[in-house]
């Protein structure tokens, strides 16, 4: 990984052959994210979706994650909301806050699901018990919108400040545009 860091490519990819062929649980993944992405080989989404579900059939929890993501827009499979909701649940139950943001958006919008904010705000605060930013940018959307909760401007900027210093950029902008439309700018 610090090869893809430094975007030595075909290093990471060299270095990642070894624990794929060893049958190394993590090492499907990281290889499908190289494919996913076209990084240092030509892009190829069914591939991705081949390794990724290697990874995610050895139990990877972010590899589970990632196939439900694929089912939910439709990357390299059809889309079937049905079957990413299962592949969501599947990660939550072996703790990924990635899917508990993803299953959570799913509850906010009602798609595959009966709408349901409480429920959707329920997971993220689950996610954000893993330090997961983009977890704390949805409650901060939640609040600044006032969807399901009572709008609390104080709140969204302290989700979006908390999340903006894990990194999340979503939650730099919103928390920039807000204090420079706050500014009058």
């Amino acid at each position: 990984m610090a090869a893809y860091g430094k975007r030595e490519y075909q290093t990471a990819l060299k270095l990642l052959r070894k624990p794929l062929e060893n049958g190394d649980a993590e090492a499907p993944f990281f290889v499908e994210v190289l494919y996913w992405e076209g990084r240092g080989v030509v892009r190829d989404t069914a591939a991705a979706m081949r390794l990724c579900r290697l990874a995610a059939d050895q139990g990877y929890p972010r590899a589970i994650s990632a196939v439900g993501y694929a089912y939910d827009h439709g990357i390299g499979v059809p889309q079937d909301i049905d079957k990413a909701i299962s592949w969501y649940r599947n990660a939550v139950a072996v703790n990924d806050p990635g899917a508990l943001n993803n299953l959570a958006i799913l509850y906010a919008e009602g798609r595959g699901v009966d709408r349901d904010h409480d429920h959707a705000r329920r997971l993220w605060l689950m996610a954000v018990e893993y330090s997961y930013g983009p977890a704390m940018n949805q409650l901060g959307l939640m609040y600044a919108n006032g969807t399901g909760v009572a709008r609390n401007m104080r709140s969204a900027l302290a989700w979006w400040d908390r999340s903006r210093s894990l990194g999340d950029l979503d939650a730099a902008w919103y928390l920039g545009r807000h204090l420079t439309r706050a500014r009058g700018r």
